[in-house]
């Protein structure tokens, strides 16, 4: 089901993030965006409105508000407007079409979600099943300014294990551009690539998760298909991503391992459309939020082999691995966002968690082979450290 503010119980917390340098690896900081960070959250609820205040200051002096939301539920709906975390995606990892790469944007959110199988003969056959949809305000310094991110989300699971996911993104509005019903209306399902809503940049695509138990170990299968290109009113031009999760709950070595491909290179069609660097660009908007990509991190005309594990060392510890092969920029694209020439690498990193009482302290020690010359992301080694006091 969609990962939402609402997906799990949270405690109020204070907690505080420090690295020496930024890296690929070094991904469990919450607010992505500083080398250090302090900061506290308050969640409450009263009746069916709840709420969570969370502010970070950051090593810039600047106070973030990140994650931040007020929600009102009514049975199995959900109305919020906040600043929240999607990663629309079956992977543990990351998502091609919305992750969690770029900071959270303002938005205005609908959630609609059924656990159980509908007694709806119309819906019966998609058993349970979640519609998410949200319209949030982009900040970035380039490309259009005040430009809005509309996304749609629908995931059924016709067979028990069986999940299926429909899913688009529209940028529209912003300075110049229109704003208006008719607009709206075309960027949640109309055809934008011709005439007066030409302008709107739509992103579609699905995905699928299959589980098999066999034995004492549980095998997931999952993958997404995201168009960058709109032919015939449905997705072309395809980006992938590919994955496999293995669990092992009796284990003594691994209690978890994966691997998951994910290519962003997009080659040209039979009528000449699309082609290298057409990934999350478009000749409008730029689909990024503060200026990084709002779906995969290795962002466009690039590849990645991950490869990780988590070991449980006891009810309070676990340890995990990971190992990632990447090629970023292969089309040598000048104007990639986060190196000027093609650039190939590889990170491997090994981090813990470790709840004691009110505490959960992680760590994450992980080397970088190469740097990028357009973000602060190094090779060496890399430290990062992050611990909260829950209460």
């Amino acid at each position: 089901m969609p990962q939402t503010a609402t997906s799990k119980d949270q405690q109020n917390k204070v907690f505080f993030y420090s690295t020496n340098q930024k890296s690929f690896a070094n991904n469990f900081n919450q607010y992505n965006n500083t080398n250090e960070s302090i900061g506290f959250q308050i969640i409450k609820d009263f009746n069916n409105i709840s709420y969570k205040a969370a502010i970070n200051s950051n090593n810039e002096k600047k106070l973030i508000f990140d994650h931040s939301y007020i929600e009102y539920k009514n049975k199995n709906r959900t109305i919020g407007i906040g600043k929240i975390e999607r990663n629309w995606s079956f992977s543990p990892n990351t998502s091609l079409i919305l992750s969690s790469n770029a900071r959270p944007s303002d938005s205005i959110y609908f959630q609609l979600r059924n656990q159980n199988k509908s007694n709806n003969p119309f819906l019966s056959w998609a058993g349970p099943w979640s519609l998410e949809a949200f319209n949030s305000f982009i900040n970035n310094s380039v490309g259009i300014n005040n430009s809005m991110l509309l996304g749609l989300r629908a995931v059924i699971e016709p067979i028990h294990d069986l999940k299926f996911e429909i899913l688009k993104t529209s940028q529209w509005g912003g300075d110049e551009q229109s704003e208006s019903i008719s607009s709206l209306a075309a960027a949640i399902g109309g055809n934008t690539n011709e005439k007066e809503y030409s302008n709107i940049n739509q992103m579609a695509g699905y995905g699928f998760s299959f589980r098999k138990n066999i034995k004492e170990t549980s095998s997931r299968f999952y993958g997404q298909l995201i168009g960058e290109d709109e032919a015939g009113n449905l997705p072309s031009c395809y980006m992938v991503l590919i994955g496999n999760e293995l669990e092992f709950p009796n284990s003594k070595i691994f209690s978890k391992l994966g691997i998951e491909f994910v290519d962003t290179r997009i080659d040209k069609t039979s009528n000449y459309n699309c082609g290298p660097n057409t990934a999350y660009n478009n000749g409008i908007y730029s689909y990024t939020n503060y200026n990084k990509t709002l779906g995969a991190p290795i962002d466009t005309e690039s590849k990645s082999i991950h490869i990780w594990a988590a070991t449980n060392i006891s009810e309070t510890t676990m340890v995990n691995y990971s190992v990632k092969n990447m090629t970023l920029n292969n089309s040598s694209w000048i104007d990639h966002r986060l190196n000027s020439s093609k650039k190939k690498g590889w990170i491997a990193s090994i981090g813990s968690s470790w709840k004691l009482d009110s505490f959960n302290i992680k760590s994450n020690l992980a080397y970088q082979n190469f740097s990028l010359d357009k973000t602060n992301y190094n090779n060496g080694l890399s430290l990062g450290f992050n611990i909260e006091y829950i209460f």
